[in-house]
C-alpha cells in the first residue's frame, strides 16, 4: 500500500518544516522582529498542515486494515 509511505513522507516534510520554523534568527530590532516572527510563523503553520495531513493518512491507513 502507498499510504502508510505517504504517512512517513509527511511526518519527515512536517519535521523539516518545524525544524525551519524554529531556526529562524529573531533579530533584536522591532521592525525587523515583527518580519521574523512572521515568517517564522509561515514555516510552523506548513509544519502543522504537514502534520494534520500525516495524521489523516495514518488514521486512512489503519481504518482500512
Amino acid at each position: 500500500m502507498l499510504i502508510p509511505y505517504l504517512s512517513i513522507a509527511t511526518s519527515m516534510l512536517a519535521a523539516g518544516l518545524g525544524i525551519r520554523a524554529a531556526t529562524i534568527t529573531i533579530r533584536n530590532s522591532i521592525d525587523d522582529f515583527m518580519s521574523d516572527i512572521a515568517r517564522q510563523s509561515r514555516w510552523a503553520s506548513l509544519a502543522a498542515v504537514a502534520a494534520g495531513l500525516s495524521v489523516i493518512l495514518q488514521a486512512a491507513d489503519r481504518l482500512a486494515q
